[in-house]
């Protein structure tokens, strides 16, 4: 499968329905698994040249802790509960590519999935045409997928990747950006038996949340990738403009109102270190690197965000995993961990301006957790694999934690059990 993608405006109602035929068309594979499991795992070639590719996951997950729901991205709105859920994990994926000739090609990818209103719906990952510039030059405009992480190309296929899902700590630390908007340029220098890609891009991103607008732009980076044998190397730099805009009552406009206000020990000027609506630049750095061999695997990746905003210090986060295969099978290990970044010592605010901002910094330095889980993938079948996988969630503090829970731990508990399973597929 590829990996990369700018919507057309008038694609969006055939994204739609073409997502609706990914459902379809996934859930039938899904049942032609469980019960022939004997179609082979390649890209089906019609007539025309287009390579049609499905993948899909079908996931059940809950946690042990009633009242508490698990989230597994610091802006998502939905998480897992003590119910055993199949909405969680579960997400159908169709992509459509087509060579046009002289270096030409178009892709497009949408996967349905739920979606932060609770409901599934389809949305359109990637969508781009790509130009084989020379030998070892491409480009792609369009929409693509984000490369900054080790796994980005794999996220939201299962059969890509060990886990049942990727380590939240890292992967969740940027929220939503999986997909950008622009231009992406590819190099590759061949280094004997090895291939070093070097990947530019500068493109914009764009979500909204439950009435707040977040964008990123210009947004702009670069990927160094390595690939070896048994070894990948991954070393990825970003910056963005980010605004956001809130709703007039949010409460986080009436706190930074606060900080403005002389009246209640406010500083109109370093209110301005503050205001969340703006935060140039917004930084990334990851590094990370992948063994997989026929016996072993190893992977390792180390992400952090920063800003010159007070109100957005950063956190640094990174994970660690450890696997063995028998056959068919593979058990794994992972540790995970998020540290939130807290903002040099501030005085230039009194009274209720300061309990408020105090407030802030405390959350912040409360903020992180770590996880330890450990996991069994089994490829019973060429393209098919089934996934169980236990975590231990450990919140920073005695409170919610990073991007973890929804609620506090009742008194006395300092951690969170999640068991999951699942069915991945690539076609």
């Amino acid at each position: 499968m590829k990996s990369g993608c700018l919507t057309p405006r008038t694609a969006r109602r055939a994204t739609r329905r073409a997502a609706r035929v990914a459902l379809r068309a996934g859930a039938a594979l899904g049942a032609l698994a469980l019960t022939a499991l004997a179609v082979p795992a390649a890209a089906t070639t019609v007539g025309t040249g287009l390579q049609v590719n499905t993948f899909g996951t079908v996931g059940w997950s809950r946690v042990n802790t009633a009242g508490v729901h698990l989230r597994q991205g610091i802006t998502a709105d939905n998480g897992i509960g003590p119910e055993w859920t199949a909405a969680y994990d579960t997400r159908v994926g169709l992509q459509l590519s087509q060579r046009l000739g002289d270096g030409l090609g178009v892709t497009w990818q949408g996967v349905v999935q739920r979606q932060n209103d609770g409901g599934f719906h389809g949305n359109t990952q990637w969508a781009y045409v790509d130009w084989k510039l020379m030998p070892d030059w491409d480009a792609k405009v369009g929409r693509f997928q984000s490369p900054l992480y080790l796994a980005s190309d794999e996220r939201h296929v299962g059969l890509g990747v060990p886990w049942v899902r990727p380590p939240a700590e890292v992967y969740g630390l940027l929220g939503n950006v999986d997909s950008l908007d622009g231009l992406w340029l590819r190099h590759r220098w061949p280094l004997g038996d090895d291939t070093l890609m070097v990947n530019l891009y500068a493109a914009q991103h764009r979500e909204a949340r439950g009435g707040f607008r977040v964008s990123h732009q210009p947004l702009t980076g670069i990927n160094l990738r390595l690939a070896q044998a048994e070894w990948t190397w991954h070393a990825m730099y970003a910056q963005a403009r980010t605004r956001l805009q809130a709703p007039a009552d949010a409460a986080v406009l009436q706190a930074l109102a606060l900080l403005g206000n002389p009246l209640a020990g406010g500083d109109p000027s370093a209110a301005q270190d503050y205001d969340f609506r703006e935060i140039k630049p917004l930084r990334f750095v990851s590094l990370g690197v992948r063994h997989d061999g026929l016996t072993w695997l190893a992977m390792a990746e180390w992400a952090r965000t920063s800003s010159a905003n007070r109100v957005f210090p950063g956190s640094e986060a990174y994970y660690l995993t450890a696997g063995h295969r028998w056959g068919d099978w593979l058990g794994y290990v992972t540790y995970a961990r998020l540290v939130g970044r807290t903002p040099a010592g501030e005085t230039r605010f009194s009274g209720l301006a300061d309990v408020v901002l105090q407030a802030y910094v405390t959350s912040l330095r409360e903020a992180g957790q770590s996880s330890l889980g450990a996991g069994a993938r089994w490829d019973f079948q060429r393209g098919l694999a089934l996934k169980f996988q236990v975590d231990q969630v450990r919140p920073r503090t005695d409170g919610r934690g990073g991007l973890a829970l929804e609620a506090s731990l009742p008194a006395g508990r300092r951690s969170v059990w999640l068991y999951s399973a699942t069915l991945d597929w690539a076609y």
